[in-house]
């Protein structure tokens, strides 16, 4: 009885009404005096109707790939000669769309996967991971909780203009909103934070407004970190992880280290050996740090203090279960890192 364009027409006014049958009778009568006007109970079944007809269409359609033998052959060929063929290049060289290249992949059982971006790695390093692994999974096999009494640690800066990412940031509209997003380059500000993370406790955060030298970390490892760790009261057999910052290294650093903690600390020049350049293997780097500004930056803030204050909210929000699962994710990453032979690791995980 009804065209697919008055169907459409129907729709678009039944959706208007907020899905009330009634007030679209009358409002389609109104639009469209000359046609034939549909029952109440019409405008329901057309909106079940066409969802049926969709799904069965694409179950019938999604593996039916009305191409020649020939076409398919083509297809499967150009992907074994060269992996990284996007479907545009498939429909170009193989004489077939877009959309039957695409298709043909999926009925042989062929996946699109992204590449994964990895932190760069000199050839010496891996060595260095394989042996900070075996060091920390012959203590984890005596101990199942020995990860829990190291203090990772690490430094980050927040400042407000946050992680806005032009690519990873769309919007939906019908016509295009011209939407801008102030950059303030003019009134930059951020700040300078230390944290750290041993069991399920947080240390910090610790703020500084200008760029760490020892001096200043000698100070605040003295003062500030010494008065949370005597707040927790833990365990005096605590071992003490940094990385690798030139801060860290300094000999007035190194040496306070080893008189406050003996041979229980880990750092590039540490009684315990730490890797360089491996952030997949803390996990202030694999997780406290991505979640933490997932979190402050889910909008800008506009002053110095409310950037402070949300990293402290954001802190005090981290639960105990989610510190739990860090640091088993932790554990399973050093044993990946075993198994591979110190070698990358991130694309290997899920």
């Amino acid at each position: 009885m009804y065209t697919r364009e008055h169907q459409i027409d129907m729709l678009l006014i039944y959706g208007e009404c907020r899905q009330n049958a009634r007030q679209a009778v009358i409002l389609y009568h109104e639009r469209f005096p000359d046609r034939n006007i549909p029952c109440k109970n019409y405008f329901p079944w057309l909106v079940r109707h066409l969802k049926t007809e969709r799904a069965n269409a694409a179950d019938e359609n999604e593996n039916d790939v009305i191409v020649s033998e020939e076409v398919e052959i083509n297809v499967l060929a150009y992907v074994e000669f060269d992996q990284t063929a996007s479907t545009r290049e498939l429909s170009n060289q193989c004489n077939t769309s877009r959309e039957s290249a695409r298709k043909i992949l999926k009925k042989h059982g062929f996946k699109c996967f992204k590449y994964q971006i990895h932190h760069h790695l000199y050839v010496n390093d891996f060595e260095r991971r394989l042996n900070y692994c075996n060091w920390f999974l012959e203590n984890y096999n005596v101990n199942r909780v020995f990860h829990h009494e190291i203090l990772f640690s690490d430094e980050s800066r927040f400042t407000n203009l946050g992680m806005f990412n032009r690519q990873n940031t769309r919007y939906w509209s019908k016509e295009n909103q011209r939407l801008v997003r102030e950059g303030a380059f003019q009134e930059r500000f951020g700040v300078n934070v230390w944290l750290g993370v041993i069991g399920l406790n947080v240390i910090g955060p610790i703020f500084f407004n200008r760029p760490l030298n020892g001096e200043m970390y000698l100070e605040f490892l003295q003062n500030q970190v010494e008065h949370f760790l005597g707040n927790l009261h833990l365990d005096a057999n605590i071992m003490f992880q940094q990385d690798g910052a030139p801060a860290h290294n300094s000999r007035i650093v190194t040496n306070y280290l080893t008189e406050r903690f003996g041979e229980n600390w880990l750092g590039t020049n540490g009684p315990i050996r730490w890797p360089p350049r491996s952030p997949d293997l803390t996990p202030m780097d694999f997780s406290i740090w991505a979640y933490l500004k997932e979190k402050v930056y889910a909008s800008t803030p506009q002053t110095l203090e409310i950037l402070e204050d949300r990293i402290r909210q954001a802190i005090q929000n981290i639960s105990e279960e989610h510190l739990r699962n860090i640091l088993a994710e932790n554990v399973k990453r050093v044993q990946l890192c075993q198994q591979e032979g110190g070698q990358r690791i991130e694309h290997l995980i899920n």
